[in-house]
């Protein structure tokens, strides 16, 4: 499983529009714009409809041709195995933001 310290960017892969970004650990608004804007440049930084505080986890599912692989999933309540993360939600105009990126998220 992927290992990210507090406060880094988590990086997912998306095969739909992205909902959202997430950086792991509760951070301040300030610090998840800084870890967003360094991965993909001022230039490219998208309007967030909201940041907020969340859990997420890393587990196994199954991708669409039916192999095994390692998803991301997001809660709003946190339990066994979850983490905090601090959650950038993407208005629908900006979910294209990274769609090439390939989805590894459940929720």
């Amino acid at each position: 499983m992927a290992k990210y310290l507090h406060g880094e960017l988590i990086i997912l892969f998306w095969d739909e529009q992205v909902p959202f970004q997430a950086v792991k650990g509760a951070v301040s608004d300030a610090e998840f714009l800084a870890q967003v804007e360094k991965e993909f440049g001022a230039d490219d930084l998208p309007d967030f409809e909201r940041i907020e505080h969340s859990f997420g986890r890393w587990g196994v599912g199954v991708d669409e041709s039916g192999e095994p692989g390692q998803k991301f999933y997001q809660y709003d309540e946190s339990g066994r195995g979850r983490f905090p993360i601090t959650v950038g939600w993407l208005s629908n105009e900006n979910q294209r933001f990274v769609e090439d990126r390939g989805n590894n998220y459940e929720r």
